[in-house]
């Protein structure tokens, strides 16, 4: 899954996560920041040349970690919801490369991998970038928080 998908993944189920709680699910340019920068945030292993991608950072094993980067940047900004919503958007992104991607592997190093992949199914028949951005639209289009916009809308 690319960037984009990512991010509506991510912010489909933290609305849906509001929603759940009852919640009204208040957005700044801040939080929508920090929300795309964790769902994308496995992906930096393109940034780090001797790491192969989907290895270190597409693993659970790090996720203690990432929970306390999220505790961190919580405290930082003051704000207690915010760590769920991050650790959230990190989740998610496994969550979509198992959809489009080839393979993940949870427990790197150890070499237990599969896939879920939709991308060589009959809809999309291998064409990656449309599958992510038909994925990322639907995911956005109709995350809770967008449908009770648009219900107020009209």
């Amino acid at each position: 899954m690319l960037a984009f998908g990512h991010f509506s993944l991510a912010y489909f189920f933290i609305s849906l996560f509001y929603l759940i709680k009852r919640k009204k699910f208040v957005i700044n340019s801040k939080k929508l920041f920090l929300i795309a920068l964790f769902a994308n945030l496995p992906d930096i292993d393109f940034l780090i040349p001797f790491l192969e991608h989907r290895t270190y950072t597409h693993s659970i094993l790090i996720l203690p970690l990432i929970y306390l980067l999220t505790l961190t940047i919580s405290k930082i900004f003051n704000d207690k919801e915010l760590k769920s919503i991050l650790f959230l958007a990190y989740l998610t992104h496994f969550l979509g490369d198992l959809l489009l991607g080839s393979q993940l592997c949870p427990f790197y190093p150890f070499k237990f991998c599969f896939s879920l992949s939709l991308q060589n199914t009959f809809i999309f028949k291998g064409n990656y970038v449309v599958a992510d951005e038909i994925l990322g639209f639907l995911f956005l289009f109709f995350s809770p928080e967008v449908i009770k916009q648009l219900k107020r809308k009209l």
